[in-house]
């Protein structure tokens, strides 16, 4: 349901370009040149076989060819494994192009190929033996292991930049950036204690510590349940006089939303109003779900209008479909079923256009509240309309029939789906075997399984729980075995 995830880190501009920006076009020429059968995909790939296991494993590369050859395997569909790109990389390090290899390992970062184990240790290993690396090749090289998932890679090139550095005199000192990009891929990875210490790190080398950097660690201790320590850097921060985002304060506004401290959420949220922040759709949607987590409708739909209504100004926020969302569970929950139709009409006089979700919580809300008819009412709607149906509202939709006592409408609904092609998938079968099972219609459980077995879908442990209270509840222990 929460739509928040902050945005903490401003790209890097890359260190070196070296690689033509209409490499394939600038290179072709070149390669029909020396290949005058280039067009054929069978021939090209023969190529590049003999480029990767011939040239590059003898060093004897040049490096434009390297170039075309590296355009030529980021195009390619499939994609050809990391290996692959490894043994270019590990023949343009034999010839010394070092900052070539960081250049077209951004490039890859760029088209979301992600680097292995062996990619990573290449490009420290390039980063070691450049004569002069600077902050901004380390910082480039850093962010983007950072960004492909590849954090404890970057945080052990920041380790061995740091005993180069003490080895052999600074070569070359990390900034702030660089600090921020591995503390917040640390924090995101959970790595909240090493994030600490590289916190601790960078304020010992005197590097000051920004908004960004707080925020980070801040929601990394908040992601782990940290809440009194992320208050205590929080304080930290006001203390420093380090001026706080609204990004901050949605991140310790969630965290107290979504366990229901709404009194202190309120107080942090007048402390944000207090300092000139100016609340933006994330917070307000953060606040409403959690009032509405509370059973707090009235305030939830309080923070609403008032959000509508500063719409109305220039530059002015306004609810989008994430807010409503909020606020229609908020409404089912307590019941108000009709407040609901009219805040989807609501929404459609404000072009605010529903989504699958929506449709979800609707559907969903309107079984929950006793009202299958009117649910089923407004599928047949959808089917109708050009929206594209998606499972979880179906499964919404027969977990409501069964509980209503609608039985075959159910199953006559789940043998349609292959009509709309949509595949079932295990919390269907769930909803359909607990429902059957509870009607004591074990055969139809039994071709269920089957199915369920055809269709490749696999068994969870809510299945399993199911088919156990099932055989207990009809003197079947003997199967539970």
């Amino acid at each position: 349901m929460r739509a928040f995830k902050a945005t903490l880190l401003s790209s890097i501009s890359h260190s070196r370009v070296s690689i033509p920006i209409n490499g394939v076009s600038s290179l072709s020429k070149l390669f029909t040149t020396s290949h005058p059968d280039s067009k054929s995909k069978d021939s090209d790939g023969a190529r590049l076989r003999e480029f990767l296991h011939g040239k590059c494993k003898s060093g004897k590369i040049d490096l434009h060819e390297a170039f075309y050859f590296f355009d030529y395997m980021i195009h390619m569909q499939p994609t050809p494994p990391m290996s692959s790109f490894n043994i270019l990389f590990t023949a343009l390090v034999k010839n010394k192009h070092y900052g070539d290899v960081i250049s077209l390992h951004t490039r890859m970062n760029s088209v979301g190929l992600v680097p292995d184990l062996i990619t990573s240790n290449i490009l420290i290993n390039c980063c070691c033996k450049m004569s002069r690396p600077n902050v901004v090749t380390y910082g480039t090289l850093i962010h983007g292991l950072c960004r492909s998932d590849n954090t404890i890679v970057a945080l052990q090139l920041h380790e061995q930049m740091v005993s180069e550095n003490s080895k052999y005199g600074v070569i070359c000192k990390p900034n702030v950036v660089w600090y921020n990009s591995i503390i917040d891929g640390l924090c995101k990875d959970g790595f909240t204690g090493k994030a600490k210490e590289l916190f601790s790190e960078m304020k010992g080398n005197g590097i000051l510590v920004d908004a960004v950097t707080y925020t980070s660690l801040i929601h990394g201790l908040c992601c782990v349940g940290d809440w009194e320590e992320a208050k205590s850097h929080f304080i930290e921060m006001l203390n420093q006089g380090v001026q706080p985002t609204t990004v901050t304060f949605n991140v310790l506004l969630d965290e107290l939303c979504k366990n229901g401290k709404m009194d202190e959420a309120n107080k942090l949220y007048k402390l944000m109003i207090q300092r000139g922040f100016q609340p933006d759709t994330y917070t307000y949607t953060i606040l409403m779900d959690g009032y509405c987590l509370v059973g707090r409708i009235h305030e939830a739909k309080k923070l609403f209008v008032s959000m509508a209504n500063k719409g109305c100004l220039p530059n002015g926020i306004r609810p989008d479909v994430v807010t409503y969302n909020t606020l229609l569970i908020g409404l089912f929950i307590v019941g108000r079923v009709g407040d609901t139709r009219k805040l989807f009409d609501e929404m459609q006089v404000n072009d605010v256009a529903p989504d699958s979700c929506t449709f979800t919580i609707f559907i969903d809300g309107l079984c929950k509240n006793d009202c299958v008819l009117d649910a089923l009412k407004f599928f047949h709607t959808l089917e109708n309309s050009k929206f594209e149906l998606t499972i979880k509202i179906v499964n919404c939709l027969i977990d409501g029939l069964y509980k209503f006592g609608r039985i075959e409408m159910a199953w006559e609904l789940f043998h349609k789906l292959t009509e709309k092609f949509l595949v079932p998938n295990v919390v269907m079968y769930n909803i359909m075997i607990n429902g059957l099972c509870k009607e004591g219609k074990l055969e139809k459980v039994n071709s269920l399984l089957l199915n369920m077995e055809e269709k490749g879908c696999i068994p969870d442990v809510v299945t399993f729980a199911t088919l156990m209270r099932s055989f207990i509840k009809n003197n079947e222990k003997s199967k539970v075995v």
